[in-house]
């Protein structure tokens, strides 16, 4: 196995152990990623699919040149899926650095980062570049103004390929296989 994780492998969790082993610390973890996008703006993020969506922008645009954990997001129902942003957030939960509401009577979903997670990723936010902070800060507002529907859309045109499994592309006129769709883009 080489020093470096493969962004697009899939690792069985004694691999994983062996990566972070041989790389020793990343400079941001998963959990780092997702307190980046809670401390760059004040909002928390609604609902589990924005989540899951912010953080793989997160990582593919925000910090593809930085030593990240390595997160393998696979094709899924909803377009990119990794079961270990979900357990992240909840070991924040867990930590007291974030607080997760759920409303069961409206299926809503709330991430809200907490003075202690504040604290935890301050360094961390002061140490990116002035841009790639100003860049954090101007993502994160403009992703959440998105709906679902345009948030899906912007996930999907700049990653094609998370189109594969979708079950919303041909709703949300996303199916760039579609002779009639692909003739209108």
């Amino acid at each position: 196995m080489s020093s470096e994780a493969d962004p697009e492998a899939l690792y069985s969790l004694n691999e994983l152990d062996e990566i972070v082993r041989q790389a020793g610390t990343f400079k941001f973890t998963l959990e780092d990623i997702i307190l980046l996008l809670l401390y760059a703006d004040p909002l928390p993020i609604e609902g589990k699919t924005r989540l899951m969506k912010q953080v793989f922008l997160a990582v593919t645009e925000l910090l593809p040149e930085e030593d990240t954990e390595p997160v393998t997001f696979r094709k899924h129902r909803f377009g990119p899926y990794s079961e270990r942003v979900e357990g992240a957030a909840e070991q924040l939960a867990f930590a007291n650095k974030v607080e997760a509401t759920r409303d069961k009577r409206r299926s809503s979903y709330r991430l809200s980062i907490t003075p202690r997670g504040r604290a935890h990723i301050k360094a961390k936010f002061d140490s990116l570049s002035g841009d790639a902070r100003a860049a954090f800060r101007q993502k994160r507002i403009e992703w959440d103004t998105f709906t679902p529907t345009g948030m899906m859309s912007y996930v999907y045109v700049h990653n094609k390929e998370y189109l594969e499994n979708a079950v919303l592309k041909k709703r949300f006129g996303l199916d760039w296989s579609d002779k009639k769709q692909g003739d209108a883009q």
